[in-house]
Formats: C-alpha cells, structure tokens, sequence
C-alpha cells in the first residue's frame, strides 16, 4: 500500500503551507503567554504541552473539514497491519539509543548555554498530574499533530501538486527541523525528520511514524527524568556507553529486516526516477 499522490479533492501546497504557517504562530503565542512567566508550574502549565500542538493543528484540520475532505487521506491516516506497528514499537528502543548517543556527541561539540538545560527542566515531572499533562503533550499529542502534519498534511499536499519523493521529503523535513528553533540539534532533527518521512512514504501512512515517534519521545522522557546513579549502566561522562550502542545497532538490524517485509519501497524508487527525468 502506498499513499496515493493523484487526486481531485485535495488541498493546493500553497494553501497548505499557509495554514501550517498559521497553525504554528497560534501554537508559538499560545506557547509564550503558558510557559513564560510563572515561577511555580501548575495545571495551565502543564496543560500548555497538550493545548499548543492541538492549536497547530487546528487551522489544517479546519480547512481539511471545511472543504469537505477526507480527514483520513489528507492526514495519511489510512490503516495499517497490526504486525508492523508491532515491528515499529521494538524498533522504537534502539533508534532512541542511536539517537541519543549522537545527540550528546554533538552536544560535546558545542558550547550549549545553560538556558537550553534550564528549558529542559520543564519536561521534569513533579507529580502524577504533571507526568500525565507531559506524556500526553509529549509522546502522544505531539507525535499524532506533528507526524500527521508535516508527513500526512504537507508532504502529501506537495507529492499530489508536484510529483517525486525526494524533494518533498527534505522540504518538509528542512521545515521540521527549522521550527524546533534551536541550532545544536538541527541536524539530529533532521535526520529524525527524513526517516520518518520515508517511513510514511513506504508505508503509505503516517500512523507508523506517529507510533515510532511518540515511543522515542517517551524514551527520552524518561531518560531525562531518571537520575544519573540509575543510568549508570546506559551513560558515562555524559556520552552512551559503546556497549549499549553496538547492542542497539544489533537488535535494529533484525528488526529492519522484518520490517521490509510490511513497508513498500517502490515509491522511493520511482520517485529518484521521476525526479531524474524532471531534471534533464
């Protein structure tokens, strides 16, 4: 199964991108008034990481409704096996490794200014309320807008107007990565963002993708939230220990090839054609 990229009701790019655009300066104003200003978090705070990717999405879906489209196909939401969601959620594991040990490399290359560690500090929960306010903002909420979005919405909107693969794949995932702001990790963003891309693309739904990111996300959530004397067997002197690695590239290697028996890789293929033609 593949995303169909030929259609009659659809949505033009422009018009997608615009209300992209509109759905993340609403999410970006609302992020500044509940996270600024308030020295003791409570529930709006908390709240805050659920409320500002629903209001991202919020101008895309209306227009979605508004126009009488399939929410389904304009999100790439059609169904998918259970097995390869299955496949998906064991691979979810040591891709988080993999890229968390390249984040902290990189991270050792850079000088990074103690407000981006203090930021972090707002992804640190409390208590039960703040746990459950941040794992559904974070490994839930996120995931579907986003994943939906930027691989169903935009990247589809692109492949049905202008053809190809690969072009809508490093746009929207340069676009991706471009709003997470913050240059020390826009390269690991990108990477995550073009993987996620091609999942979506040879699964022909994004539903993968919004379950492989939403289990990285939680990884990472609880990763930042244990203290350091428990991960002492995961990390030292702040970098992933080259054993935990080499076992994270082994169990993903097998996994990889299950997964090739679930995802379609022609429309990649075909797409690297197209694109060749289109430039000569």
């Amino acid at each position: 199964m593949t995303l169909e990229v030929k259609s009659a009701h659809t949505l033009p790019f422009r018009k997608a991108l615009l209300f992209m655009a509109a759905g993340w300066l609403l999410s970006s104003l609302s992020a500044v008034y509940v996270f600024s200003g308030s020295e003791e978090p409570g529930t709006l705070f908390y709240s805050g990481f659920i409320i500002i990717e629903l209001l991202f999405a919020l101008p895309a879906l209306i227009a979605v409704i508004g126009r009488g489209l399939s929410v389904r196909e304009m999100f790439g939401l059609q169904p998918v096996s259970g097995r390869l969601l299955l496949l998906i959620l064991f691979s979810a594991l040591p891709l988080t490794v993999l890229f968390d040990a390249l984040d902290r490399i990189i991270f050792l290359m850079h000088d990074i200014p103690p407000e981006y560690w203090e930021m972090l500090d707002m992804y640190r929960w409390k208590d039960t309320a703040s746990f459950i306010f941040i794992v559904l903002g974070m490994a839930v909420a996120g995931p579907i807008v986003e994943e939906s979005l930027f691989r169903g919405f935009l990247l589809g909107s692109m492949r049905r107007e202008q053809g190809g693969v690969w072009r809508p794949v490093f746009f929207t995932a340069l676009l991706f990565s471009l709003i997470h702001v913050l240059p020390w990790v826009f390269m690991q963003v990108l990477l995550f963002a073009v993987l996620m891309a091609v999942l979506s693309i040879a699964a022909g739904s994004v539903i993968p993708a919004i379950l492989l990111h939403g289990t990285y996300n939680f990884l990472q959530l609880l990763i930042h939230n244990t203290e350091a004397s428990r991960l002492v067997f995961y990390e030292a002197e702040g970098l992933v220990r080259i054993p935990v690695i080499v076992g994270a590239g082994l169990l993903l290697y097998p996994l990889l090839l299950g997964l090739g028996q679930y995802l379609d890789l022609s429309p990649l293929k075909s797409g690297s054609n197209e694109e060749e033609e289109n430039r000569r």
